[in-house]
């Protein structure tokens, strides 16, 4: 949902904070579609928090790679201030919920507001 929403309706929100997304769904077509995404739509910059676990399925987490590689490149850096957490070492998808919403949060007010 959240990546849908930064993809279609950027304005939507201002702060996104995706905690262990399925970035994988669907063959990853919101990798996809996020890779061909028009930037230059954004009007206002936004924060991207996104956090992933040691998920057992192995496409979970080379679709959160290559998002992260995406969000980081030229021009996304220019609007989105993005930051990430790997938790692949402690927690897995059911349990890293918590330790992601604090952290993106933490981050949020920190380093974006």
């Amino acid at each position: 949902f959240l990546f849908y929403c930064l993809i279609n309706k950027s304005n939507l929100f201002d702060a996104y904070l995706a905690v262990s997304p399925n970035l994988a769904f669907d063959d990853g077509s919101m990798v996809n579609e996020l890779l061909f995404m028009e930037v230059d739509k954004i009007s206002k910059e936004k924060f991207v928090y996104l956090s992933f676990a040691d998920e057992e399925w192995y496409c979970w987490r080379e679709s959160s790679l290559k998002t992260i590689n995406i969000l980081e490149s030229q021009p996304f850096r220019e609007i989105i201030c993005f930051q990430y957490d790997d938790f692949s070492k402690n927690e897995n998808h059911g349990t890293t919920y918590p330790i992601s919403v604090f952290y993106g949060l933490k981050n949020y007010f920190t380093s974006y507001k």
